[in-house]
């Protein structure tokens, strides 16, 4: 997801980037002033008509134009992302990421053609854009990391893949914090669970961050924000043909029963050593009045997010190997929450 520049350039692209949005895309744009346990910030919400019903999207933030921003970057980033996908490419050109065991990046400048992922994850879990071409590298290699230790965590064992380092209740809500029982040399996936009072439905957040930090992470509040926001929300957003959105649904309509693991439980270290980078130069492509860059981060190492119930026998078959490639034995089970 695009985050907000701090440096003054980065203030004019986001200024230059809401002007666009305004004037040229005639989307729906809605600001709400939110408040959970005392903490305020703004949601701003929009989206736009696609193949598969209406796509909704949104960005939170402390400031008014921190949200403005986070929203409309979700908003070209599915754009982006949609129109890469619809063209069904038969090959990606891409740069190999090569990791080291201290957990050093190193990008080839090379490109090479990779053969797309199957259809079944085809998401835009591993997308982001940025008006900085580093930034939208790292937001996008941030988030495929995330998902693949999630995902990774309740192939392997369930409920108890996610560790539980905090509980608390607010408005009647319960908040479950955790952590991904896998990580990497360096990294760990955080994880908010949110139980409605009403429905005992649940709802999620979460984001990765160095695992030194991470109990102590501002991206906390994000996640809290993210999993309240959908409680709070007209859920018939999931009447679109999007299985995610159905999957979010799901969870949030009902009561599911969950055992997380407790503090005492120990992480384990997974395999992650490479992936590839596709680039895309937005502003050239679409001719905008700002800088704009997508970075697609895919393969490799990473486990794909997928819906299991929309999973063709191919793609149970690349699951079951590539979690065998990560050292452990997956069940592929019939929902999943990291969505």
């Amino acid at each position: 997801m695009l985050q907000t520049l701090a440096t003054h350039n980065g203030t004019q692209n986001s200024s230059a980037m809401i002007s666009w949005f305004i004037d040229q895309a005639k989307a729906p744009l809605r600001m709400d002033e939110k408040s959970v346990a005392g903490h305020r910030y703004f949601l701003c919400s929009s989206g736009f008509q696609d193949e598969v019903g209406f796509v909704s999207v949104c960005g939170r933030g402390l400031t008014k134009v921190e949200a403005a921003t986070r929203c409309i970057g979700e908003w070209l980033e599915r754009k982006a992302a949609f129109e890469f996908f619809r063209s069904k490419p038969s090959s990606i050109w891409a740069q190999a990421i090569g990791i080291d065991p201290s957990g050093k990046l190193s990008i080839s400048s090379r490109r090479e053609s990779y053969n797309p992922l199957l259809m079944e994850f085809w998401t835009t879990n591993g997308w982001a854009i940025h008006t900085d071409q580093h930034r939208s590298i790292e937001n996008a290699l941030s988030e495929a990391l995330e998902r693949s230790l999630l995902v990774s965590s309740f192939l392997r064992w369930r409920w108890q893949g996610f560790i539980e380092i905090g509980k608390l209740s607010i408005t009647g809500m319960g908040i479950h914090s955790c952590l991904s029982r896998y990580r990497t040399e360096t990294t760990t996936a955080g994880f908010a669970i949110c139980t409605n009072p009403v429905t005992q439905g649940l709802s999620f957040g979460h984001f990765s961050e160095a695992t030194d930090s991470l109990r102590q992470s501002s991206k906390w509040a994000q996640a809290l924000y993210e999993a309240v926001d959908k409680l709070g929300a007209d859920i018939a957003f999931g009447s679109n043909q999007d299985p995610l959105a159905a999957e979010t649904l799901w969870y949030m309509s009902g009561k599911t029963d969950f055992c997380l693991s407790d503090d005492r439980q120990d992480q384990e270290k997974i395999k992650f050593s490479s992936c590839c980078l596709h680039s895309i130069d937005l502003a050239k492509k679409w001719d905008l009045p700002f800088p704009l860059f997508a970075s697609f981060v895919f393969g490799g190492d990473l486990m794909p997010l997928f819906v299991p119930r929309q999973l063709t026998e191919d793609g149970r078959k690349y699951v079951i190997a590539q979690a065998n490639s990560l050292g452990f034995d997956p069940v592929i089970p019939e929902r999943m929450p990291v969505l």
